[in-house]
Parts: structure tokens; sequence; C-alpha cells
């Protein structure tokens, strides 16, 4: 199974993430991924190789040939089901949101507690 960003970071007006943001984020999922599966209790895709985008910096002004300005993961696809969502009850579906949610909450409150100034997240 692959998973291929969508921004490409050779494509002609290129506005999202700086190349110099997306290598060290790419490096750190990729080692995220080889550190989880030394945890027996963390069930987590075989990350088989990664790939961080290139830059070309001969090409600004034309569509890229190729996909190397978007970065790349290759996993072993994992067996089981896919797909479930829909077969999953209305009840279970609000369960898996209001889970996100509260995740989401959470995850913003411990990146505001390292900040300074206003709350990261906006209001909550």
């Amino acid at each position: 199974m692959a998973r291929l960003a969508r921004e490409d970071v050779n494509m002609p007006d290129f506005d999202g993430f700086p190349i110099e943001k997306q290598v060290p984020e790419a490096k750190f999922e990729a080692a995220t991924y080889e550190l989880l599966r030394t945890v027996p209790d963390v069930r987590v895709s075989n990350l088989l190789y990664h790939r961080i985008p290139v830059k070309y910096h001969s090409q600004q002004n034309q569509v890229p040939q190729d996909i190397a300005g978007r970065r790349m993961l290759l996993f072993n696809a994992s067996k089981g089901v896919n797909n479930v969502w829909h077969v999953l009850s209305e009840q279970s579906k609000v369960c898996i949101a209001v889970l996100n949610v509260k995740y989401a909450t959470l995850m913003c409150l411990d990146n505001s507690s390292q900040t300074t100034g206003a709350h990261a997240c906006g209001t909550l």
C-alpha cells in the first residue's frame, strides 16, 4: 500500500509547506513508524520504504513530469477488512467522531501549553 502526498513542491506557484519543513517531518514520520514497530502493544503498519520530496530548481514554471516532489510511504498491506465505515451503526459513528474531537482537543491543549501568548487553537 502506498501513501503519496497531494502537494508537489515542484508545481508552479506551489504555496504549501516549504521543502525545508517537509523534509524533517517526513523523516520524523518514518522514524515514528520504525519506533512503534518495536512496541508490542501498538499495532502499526510495516513501513517498507519512504522517500522525502525532491525539489527541482531548474523547473520553476513547468508542471512536473514525475512525482519526485511528493513525499511517499510504502507499507505492507494489512490483513483484514478495510472501508468498514459504511457498515457501522450511526451510534458507532457518533462515538468515533466524539473520540476524535476529544483527542484533537487534548492535542490542542497540550500544544497550547508549549506556546506563549494567544491560545494555539483559538477558542475552544
